[in-house]
């Protein structure tokens, strides 16, 4: 069935919430989770875009294994496990950056990274500086919430051509760079946690990221171990001080924002 316009508009929003919700979940936790988390709003909103996208009967468990687990006191189990994981004394296998898993040497490295940069150079988005990497994995997640909502602006403004190069950059994206490394972290991830709620999280974005490639008609060609080359340097940082992932939008950027 081909979707309606109007369709199209609400499916594209409620994928921009849950990648947004994801990458929340997997920056370190700070203020914004803070408020938003133990209160349920950050599961509300991720529950109710799930239920505007069809969703498939393993993403509902995966929400509703989610649901049970969330957090509803203070974030700092939280914020020593994320320092645990991702700090410079962490699990060596577990860099949350997607160079570290596409290149077999730092050059390759250096290169992935870069290609990142230019996905979002191109789209008018740009990283906080001195905060984190462009493929940290919340800058992933991020950006493909931000081409999503450009999606359902150019949808929503019958913009033909800028809906083609859209969805287009979101297959791209997908097959280069955040679907062909995220399913082996967050598998890792998953592993490893000592919480829950990260556990569940690693579950659920697993589940969320087939369904967008099956969504979107690509099939990324998945990293099945990690680089055996040093990974780039990443220094582990808390990001911005309010915890919110440090992926900008420039002044040309925002238009077409929702």
């Amino acid at each position: 069935m081909i979707p309606t316009p109007q369709r199209a508009i609400e499916t594209a929003l409620a994928r921009r919430t849950v990648y947004r919700c994801l990458s929340q979940a997997l920056f370190f936790p700070g203020d914004v989770l803070g408020a938003t988390l133990p209160q349920g709003h950050w599961v509300g909103a991720l529950d109710e875009a799930v239920e505007r996208l069809q969703p498939s009967d393993a993403l509902l468990d995966a929400l509703a294994a989610l649901e049970i687990v969330q957090p509803t006191t203070e974030l700092a189990p939280l914020q020593r496990e994320y320092i645990r994981l991702f700090s410079s004394t962490g699990p060596s296998d577990l860099p949350p950056y997607g160079a570290d898993y596409l290149g077999s040497h730092i050059f390759m490295q250096a290169q992935s990274m870069a290609d990142v940069a230019g996905f979002y150079q191109a789209f008018g988005v740009a990283m906080d500086a001195g905060t984190e990497r462009p493929d940290h994995i919340s800058a992933e997640l991020e950006f493909m919430g931000y081409l999503c909502q450009k999606e359902a602006y150019a949808a929503e403004h019958g913009l033909a051509e800028a809906l083609t190069i859209t969805i287009s950059a979101e297959k791209r994206f997908l097959v280069d760079h955040l679907g062909r490394w995220a399913p082996l972290f967050l598998r890792r991830f998953e592993a490893v946690t000592r919480q829950p709620y990260y556990r569940a999280v690693a579950a659920f974005a697993q589940t969320f990221l087939a369904a967008e490639a099956a969504r979107l008609g690509v099939s990324p060609e998945e990293v099945r171990e990690l680089s055996g080359d040093t990974p780039l340097q990443g220094a582990f940082t808390c990001g911005a001080n309010d915890g919110t992932c440090p992926l900008t939008l420039s002044s040309s950027s925002r238009v077409g924002e929702a």
